[in-house]
């Protein structure tokens, strides 16, 4: 190994020794402004037209979500079983609460006058004067029934009705989960508080649109990238290749954190053959990873490369994202 070549080796352990440490600081810069975005940003709740309202919008730490679940009842290992299976996480939980009020009235006169009895019979052969009459209301699902409460009729009083209805509570809790594609999948729960016990409701559908993300250009996606090139040196004909790490720019696709097409990548590398440090440019490179299992993250496009020996190159290579 010649002496160039060690000092060169030497310089590269340097680069990625100051890289790492400028990395794990960024990562716990990047903690503490989360923990203080969580404690400080929040979408109030707003009623607006309609009787549509805006929810209370927090940000939560992973833990705090799970907490958050388990207060409203909800099982999420059952959901995370379940998005596994599309590799996707739960990313937000929304609670809805709408509740009714109760009624305990008595001496109530009748509000209307029913069916006439045209063959009235003497005396009280159903024994109505001597009882008061009770009829339980109850709420009819598909899996139960749900006691409300109750109507009551005095025959022998001028205003025979009592009523006492239940307050009650609905309670419906959606779950969001989100893939690495940004597909969202929505689960639902749906129960019912009354006299202090919660009822868990069968859900007959649930349905969620979302709209289908287009392509669009990001001008401002910065990305690190880890590649290998290979090609020609035009200005000595001979084949060089060159092991770079690459900035890119711009971007163009679907999803801004694995996008379709890369454009506009600079980046800095060392000419194996030629032994000399270079810098290219690759205008665009391609995400292979949409059509290669395994990958998601798999870029190749051509690039232009100009070493230190003032040599020009054109090149061909692959990128990976870091």
């Amino acid at each position: 190994m010649s002496l160039n070549t060690f000092k060169i080796l030497i310089a590269i352990l340097l680069i990625s020794l100051i890289s790492s440490i400028i990395f794990i600081i960024y990562q716990q810069h990047q903690i503490s402004v989360k923990q203080e975005t969580i404690d400080s940003q929040a979408i109030l709740q707003k009623q607006l037209s309609d009787n549509i309202i805006r929810s209370l919008n927090e940000f939560a730490s992973k833990k705090d979500l799970e907490q958050y679940l388990k207060d409203n009842n909800i099982n999420i290992k059952t959901i995370q079983e379940d998005l596994n299976k599309f590799h996707a996480t739960v990313s937000a939980v929304n609670v809805v609460k709408s509740n009714s009020q109760g009624q305990n009235l008595n001496n109530i006169p009748s509000t209307s006058i029913g069916e006439f009895n045209n063959y009235p019979q003497i005396g009280d052969p159903f024994g109505y004067e001597q009882h008061q009459q009770v009829l339980s209301l109850n709420e009819n699902f598909a899996n139960l029934q749900i006691p409300i409460g109750n109507v009551k009729f005095s025959a022998w009083q001028e205003k025979p009705w009592a009523i006492d209805i239940k307050p009650r509570e609905y309670h419906i809790t959606n779950i969001i989960g989100q893939d690495e594609n940004q597909r969202l999948y929505v689960y639902n729960k749906f129960s019912i508080s009354v006299d202090n016990k919660v009822h868990d409701i069968k859900i007959s559908s649930s349905e969620t649109k979302q709209e289908f993300p287009s392509p669009k250009f990001s001008f401002w996606n910065p990305n690190l990238f880890l590649g290998l090139s290979s090609g020609v040196n035009i200005s000595k004909f001979e084949a060089e290749a060159a092991p770079s790490l690459n900035l890119g720019i711009m971007s163009y696709g679907k999803f801004k954190k694995l996008p379709d097409i890369s454009v506009l990548q600079v980046g800095a590398g060392y000419q194996m053959i030629s032994k000399s440090p270079e810098i290219l440019i690759t205008p665009i490179s391609y995400n292979l990873g949409n059509h290669i299992p395994l990958t998601n993250n798999l870029y190749v496009g051509p690039s232009v490369n100009f070493n230190f020996k003032q040599d020009f190159a054109i090149m061909a290579g692959i990128r990976v994202g870091l």
